[in-house]
């Protein structure tokens, strides 16, 4: 198969769905609950500056992991699709199993 073909049959996920809904907000709740590897994705985050320091060391603050993502979300409802886009790029990088078990859902 030539790269025409392979583009054809390799589709990117897309991060918001039919009715725009960005994949990361529409499911705020499971991955909420799923994501346990929250260090390296606050610490990505604050590398390319949707994080500030101040809200690293807030998000760091918090006990469990659950309040770690619902800290970012709080951040997060603030930003552009542009963040949203990397805040799930840095997901599925940092936690691959969850991601991928959600986007089967779609």
């Amino acid at each position: 198969a030539d790269l025409e073909d392979l583009s054809v049959m390799v589709k990117p996920i897309k991060k918001t769905d039919e009715s725009g809904e960005h994949f990361v907000m529409k499911y705020r709740a499971e991955l909420i609950q799923r994501i346990i590897s929250i260090k390296p994705v606050i610490d990505d985050l604050c590398k390319e500056k949707i994080l500030a320091h101040e809200d690293y060391d807030t998000v760091c603050s918090v006990q469990t992991p659950q309040d770690r993502m619902r800290t970012i979300y709080d951040y997060l409802s603030r930003l552009g699709e542009k963040e949203k886009d990397f805040f799930y790029e840095v997901l599925k990088k940092h936690n691959p199993g969850v991601i991928k078990d959600l986007e089967a859902k779609r």
